[in-house]
């Protein structure tokens, strides 16, 4: 998931707005749902989504947007990412003795990135947009574990965790 403008690019076209843009955009979903019964019975159900995508635009060291007397108009570079976990985990059980469990992981650490590199050449005679933005980065998990009978015992475990990166 990346755009960039190589060392070896030259545009020196007078008045040209340059863009360069990448997006990722990734909804993960689990969902799993079981049961067991009988005299002893037991159900032990886990999801697990993970997101991690990196997202980059660059102008790279060497690039060159303009000169002095071919001045590009603009340049744009820009990375937006959009990404999100659905986990359902259930469990249903029982019997004399009976027990459940679950455990829905959603697990979010998206890199969003832009840069103009260092040795770059850029001659504009507009705007300079360097933006790397994340609308979101968000993690749902529901857990459930139920039953019935002599005795039951039942866990349930959810947990989403986020932790994006954006320069």
């Amino acid at each position: 998931n990346a755009a960039y403008l190589a060392p070896s690019t030259v545009i020196q076209s007078p008045a040209t707005n340059v863009a360069v843009g990448a997006t990722h955009t990734a909804e993960d979903g689990v969902s799993t749902t079981g049961g067991a019964g009988g005299l002893l019975a037991g159900a032990i159900l886990t999801g697990t989504a993970n997101v991690n995508p990196t997202t980059t635009a660059y102008v790279d060291a060497g690039a060159t947007v303009g000169n002095p007397t071919g001045q590009a108009g603009s340049l744009q570079v820009t990375a937006t990412a959009t990404e999100g976990t659905n986990v359902d985990a259930g469990a249903g059980t029982g019997g004399l003795v009976a027990g459940g469990g679950t455990d829905a992981e959603s697990n979010l650490a998206p890199v969003v990135s832009t840069y103009v590199g260092a040795g770059a050449h850029v001659s504009l005679s507009g705007d300079l947009t360097v933006q790397a933005v994340l609308n979101h980065a968000e993690g749902h998990s529901k857990a459930t574990s139920f039953g019935g009978g002599g005795v039951q015992i039942g866990a349930a475990n959810a947990n989403a965790d986020s932790s994006p990166t954006v320069t």
